[in-house]
C-alpha cells in the first residue's frame, strides 16, 4: 500500500485577502480621480487667465491706434482746433469743454453708462464708437477739456500746457517774453484735453485708458 503525499498549506487562504486589496485599489483610484479633477480645473483657470491677458494686451495695441486717430481728428481745423467749436459741447467728437464728472478711479461716469444713458446724456453718442468688427473690439471715447467752465479758456479756469506756467493759475505772472500776438503780456492759453477710452473686447474683456494732450 502506497502512502499519498500530504499537502501542507501555508499562510492565509487567498480568498480572505481579495476584499482588502480591492478596497485599497478603490481608495487609490478615488485619490487619483480627485487629483485629476483638481489638475484639470487648475489648467482651465490658467488658460482662462492667459487668454484674458492676451485679450488685454491686444486691447492696449488697439487703444494706442485709437488715441492717435482721435487726437489727429481733434487737431483738424474743422474740429477742436477751431476755438469756436472747442468753447462749447461738440457732440461729433463726444467733447465737453469742461471737466466731466468721474469716479474715484478717474474714469468719466459717461464711460460707465449703458448705451441708452450714454446716448441720452447730450454729450456723446455711441455711433461715434470705433468698431473693429472682424476682431469684435469696440472703442468708446470721450474728450473733456480740463477747465471748470465752457467758453474761451483762460489761465484762471483751465489746466494749461503753457511752458513756464505750471497749473495755469491766475496768480502766475504773464511775462512779456511769452507774448504771442504782438503786445506785452499777450498770451495764447493752451488748455489741456483729456481723452478717455473704454475698450470692450472678446468675451466681455473690458479695459480703460486715458491720456492728455494739447492742440499745439
Amino acid at each position: 500500500m502506497k502512502n499519498r503525499p500530504t499537502r501542507i498549506q501555508t499562510g492565509r487562504p487567498p480568498g480572505r485577502e481579495r476584499g482588502v486589496v480591492l478596497l485599497f485599489a478603490l481608495i487609490a483610484v478615488l485619490i487619483m480621480m480627485v487629483g485629476a479633477v483638481a489638475l484639470v480645473r487648475s489648467f482651465n483657470s490658467s488658460l482662462l487667465n492667459t487668454g484674458s491677458l492676451a485679450f488685454k494686451k491686444d486691447l492696449v495695441h488697439r487703444n494706442e491706434a485709437a488715441i492717435a486717430r482721435v487726437i489727429a481728428m481733434a487737431k483738424e481745423p474743422t474740429n477742436l482746433a477751431n476755438p469756436t467749436i472747442s468753447a462749447a459741447r461738440y457732440l461729433t467728437m463726444n467733447y465737453s469743454p469742461q471737466i466731466l464728472a468721474y469716479n474715484h478711479q478717474g474714469i468719466p461716469n459717461l464711460l460707465l453708462m449703458n448705451d441708452a444713458d450714454f446716448n441720452s446724456s447730450g454729450l456723446a453718442n455711441s455711433s461715434h464708437d470705433i468698431v473693429i468688427t472682424g476682431d469684435d473690439v469696440r472703442l468708446r471715447y470721450v474728450i473733456d477739456r480740463q477747465c471748470d467752465r465752457d467758453g474761451a479758456p483762460s489761465l484762471d479756469n483751465c489746466v494749461t500746457g503753457n511752458p513756464g506756467i505750471p497749473g495755469g493759475r491766475a496768480d502766475t505772472p504773464i511775462k512779456a517774453e511769452n507774448a504771442s500776438s504782438g503786445g506785452s503780456g499777450a498770451l495764447t492759453v493752451v488748455p489741456v484735453y483729456r481723452l478717455s477710452i473704454r475698450a470692450t473686447g472678446p468675451k466681455g474683456t473690458l479695459a480703460f485708458y486715458q491720456t492728455t494732450f494739447t492742440l499745439q
